[in-house]
């Protein structure tokens, strides 16, 4: 994390405003949390400073956008206080995060999203004084064509409200009190009122109280932390109010990409807000009427004929192994790592520590959805898990590349295991400097292609305890299936799908080095959104090329200025796919021959920059907005995995080929 902040205003907005920002006792504090949202974020700062006069401070933390925006805000705005993180905390923790560092007797929590109108927060500072009883405040938000916005407060849940839902009532009766009553009926927003929840797109609240409070819980990734604020604050007997007076234009949702994304999010917080705010006696029948909710939408709008909305709330429910059990509550729910850690996880390290060491073989798709495996079964099995590439794959033999290529959460030198002889499997006793397909050459010369060799090479997945301090594990493939119910059984994986746990472990084991990251953000940094991810694996795996213009093509045409980013080992594919598209973005790189793979037999000049590139071409597809890829190659599977790219927003051309389909199965199973 780094602060920008300086004690002069922008010359943009004059002394006075440069002033107001600067001031040493400032009455708010404004705290804006960003994320991919620049040309808007800038926008709402320009309008804090051109329509405030009440001292403040502002206070931006940006959440590691990729479209530059840290960068831009510090350019247009040096006089204030940047926060530009290296990962995303979520809109609850980054808050906090924020929080921490305000002075003002107010903290107003503001969205990037939104233009401060007519002097609104002049405004509700004024509302805030004059009602103090309230404790929490709030204003009017429109849309940007001026149409009210009545998302500026809401009523808490309730069963009732839960059933209107359910069955489809306050949709239907939209304006009526009765069956729409966390919408507050056909309300306009147009009078002072005392209201549950008030909107954190323009909260209000004593700095003292919030801090009283605790913030936001940081159980809330993302939707559902000012509910939660706003209830908890009632109990201690504030009574938050909304004025119409202040008044702020809200685009709603900029950072969000796909709607159905926002919806599982948003499934997930309010199914929290159940287990945590209802009554125990009525939470089970609230939790199972709003699970019922995304499928009594579906069949509405499909028997509506909106086909958008059918098809968009039929993916939600099918996703819904992601959302059906909300967020973890962290307070009664210990996580090993929070999804959105503000640093890294020390682990203590004795002489006493059980080890996993994690061996590898193959490309990087293969050695790191593999070596999650690992992490994770050393995890069930209390162990310290140090991973093993000095397999010779990518960098020369002998010279571990894994921490060279990724931040090491662990920092243990591999070496230290090679002579010990208590180990489990014992075919590794005086072998733990070799790697798998040594061993196999010298005790199994006939199973290289054999799906079940890795049981001789690797603890029992099915009974992995061992009495011995030092274990191994390999595979070729990834194995989350065969461990999924021990990985599950660990409190700290116990509400989360495959796809989260993975997610997570990816996060703590597999964050590339600052020159990865920084190459991948430079080279998506000024290019517009939505980006359409390409991989293309054709030398040794003959992905069918013409299947995968077609499916861009198809994306192109409803997208037709979106840039693309193609990943590929072939320099005909990368020539081919130049001529059929414009606004193709790839890397510098050696790409190989129509037998290689890039990282099999193939001498590079600087190997670990052509590792790299690897990573390059990995994360930045992962940072895509849409991927076209083949299931064939693991490394596109890794790279839909690492950037949490969902189902509907990826074109895989393998999905229906049998024959990958069942060797996938095969090997997954074996």
């Amino acid at each position: 994390m780094t602060a920008a902040t300086t004690e002069a205003g922008t010359e943009t907005f004059g002394t006075e405003a440069s002033a107001l920002a600067s001031q040493c006792d400032p009455v708010v504090s404004i705290v804006v949390v960003s994320y991919n949202t620049r040309e808007m974020t800038l926008e709402c700062l320009h309008s804090v400073f051109g329509e405030t006069r009440t001292r403040f401070e502002l206070i931006v933390i940006d959440n590691a956008s990729s479209d530059g925006s840290a960068a831009a805000i510090a350019a247009e705005f040096p006089g204030i206080r940047l926060l530009a993180e290296s990962q995303n905390h979520g809109f609850a923790k980054a808050n906090n995060i924020a929080a921490y560092h305000a002075r003002g007797e107010y903290l107003l929590l503001l969205n990037p999203d939104t233009v401060v109108l007519e002097g609104a927060i002049d405004r509700l500072v004024d509302f805030a004084q004059r009602v103090p009883q309230a404790r929490i405040w709030g204003g009017r938000t429109m849309f940007g064509d001026r149409s009210l916005n009545p998302s500026n407060c809401w009523g808490r849940m309730t069963v009732w409200s839960v059933t209107s839902q359910a069955l489809g009532l306050s949709s239907l009766f939209r304006r009526s009190k009765i069956f729409n009553p966390e919408g507050y009926g056909g309300w306009l927003r147009d009078s002072e009122r005392e209201v549950d929840i008030v909107t954190g797109c323009l909260l209000l609240i004593r700095r003292k109280f919030w801090e009283e409070l605790g913030g936001f819980d940081p159980s809330f990734v993302m939707y559902g932390e000012e509910a939660d604020l706003c209830l908890r604050a009632r109990s201690r007997g504030a009574r938050p109010r909304i004025t119409p007076q202040a008044q702020i234009v809200h685009y709603a949702g900029a950072s969000e990409m796909v709607r159905s994304d926002k919806m599982v999010r948003l499934l997930r917080a309010k199914l929290l807000l159940i287990r945590r705010h209802f009554p125990i006696w009525q939470r089970p029948i609230g939790l199972l009427l709003f699970r019922l909710w995304p499928l009594s939408r579906f069949w509405g709008t499909r028997l509506l004929r909106r086909r958008d909305a059918a098809e968009m709330w039929s993916n939600v429910w099918r996703r819904r192994s992601e959302w059906w059990h909300g967020w973890p509550d962290i307070n009664t729910e210990p996580l090993l790592e929070s999804e959105f850690e503000h640093t890294t996880r020390a682990i203590k390290l004795t002489t006493q520590a059980r080890y996993m060491l994690v061996k590898a073989k193959g490309g990087f798709g293969n050695r790191i959805l593999s070596a999650i495996t690992g992490t994770l079964l050393a995890e069930v099995t209390g162990r310290v898990a140090v991973i093993d590439w000095r397999d010779g794959e990518y960098l020369d033999r002998g010279v571990n590349a894994y921490p060279l290529l990724f931040e090491d959460p662990v920092g243990v030198d591999v070496a230290k295991f090679d002579n010990r002889s208590d180990v489990t499997p014992a075919i590794w006793a005086g072998h733990l400097s070799e790697h798998p397909t040594d061993l196999i050459e010298r005790f199994f010369p006939n199973d290289h292609s054999n799906p079940f060799i890795y049981r001789k090479l690797s603890i029992d997945l099915a009974h992995p305890s061992a009495d011995t301090d030092l274990a191994v594990f390999w595979s070729y493939l990834p194995k989350m299936a065969r461990i999924r119910r021990q990985v599950r059984a660990l409190p700290a994986y116990r509400e989360f799908s495959a796809g989260e746990i993975t997610r997570r472990a990816l996060s703590r084991y597999f964050t590339p080095n600052d020159r990865v990251r920084e190459r991948v953000d430079e080279l998506l940094r000024a290019k517009s959104r939505p980006i359409i991810g390409v991989h293309i694996r054709h030398t040794d795996r003959k992905v069918p090329l013409a299947r995968i213009a077609a499916e861009v093509a198809r994306l192109r045409k409803r997208m037709p200025y979106a840039p693309i980013f193609l990943a590929t080992d072939n320099q005909r594919v990368q020539d081919d796919f130049g001529t059929r598209f414009d606004n193709v973005i790839v890397i510098e790189k050696t790409l190989g021959d129509d037998v290689n793979s890039l990282h099999e037999h193939v001498v590079h000049a600087d190997p670990l920059r052509e590792a790299e590139n690897a990573l390059v071409d990995m994360w930045a597809l992962a940072s895509c907005d849409w991927l076209v890829h083949s299931r064939h190659s693991t490394f596109s599977v890794a790279a839909a995995a690492i950037g949490a790219i969902p189902h509907s927003r990826q074109r895989d051309v393998d999905r229906r080929n049998p024959r990958v389909v069942l060797k996938r199965w095969l090997q997954t199973w074996a």
